[in-house]
């Protein structure tokens, strides 16, 4: 029974391709899986004014293989990425088949490995955030004492 059962599930395999692993989220993040993205940024995060700073300022940081792009967007928008992936010899892939959305919330670009890392922070908001709090707070003293008058 086993045999018949095997020799069944090559048949289809060979007749289908084989099986991918969780097609929705491959969808979703360009071919990669959820579990191996260091850093996305959505279609509309692309006009943000923070967006590629905080990419250049994050990028080097992170231990990322490839960058995927998508292939569907306007090649002006993803050039300052493309540039930057060719000057830190980061290897590139743009994604451009029928699952590719263009829509606001659709993923614009990835900083993917080959390994899972689970990254739990991936989106580029959240590096806007960090930029922000870095920059220094003054408390209520500093403030009385150093008012100009």
């Amino acid at each position: 029974m086993t045999e018949n059962n095997d020799l069944e599930s090559q048949l289809k395999s060979r007749m289908t391709g084989t099986p991918q692993t969780k097609p929705d989220e491959r969808r979703r993040y360009l071919g990669s899986l959820r579990e191996r993205v260091l850093l996305q940024i959505q279609v509309a995060q692309l006009t943000d004014q923070r967006t590629l700073p905080a990419f250049k300022s994050i990028a080097p940081k992170l231990a990322a293989t490839k960058l995927l792009l998508n292939g569907r967007l306007n090649s002006a928008q993803l050039k300052p990425y493309l540039q930057y992936a060719t000057q830190h010899d980061l290897a590139f892939t743009m994604v451009n088949d029928d699952t590719t959305s263009t829509a606001p919330e659709a993923i614009a670009l990835l900083l993917v490995t080959t390994t899972a890392v689970n990254q739990a922070k991936v989106d580029i908001s959240h590096f806007y955030q960090a930029e922000e709090k870095e920059t220094p707070q003054h408390s209520f003293l500093d403030n009385l004492f150093h008012r100009d008058h």
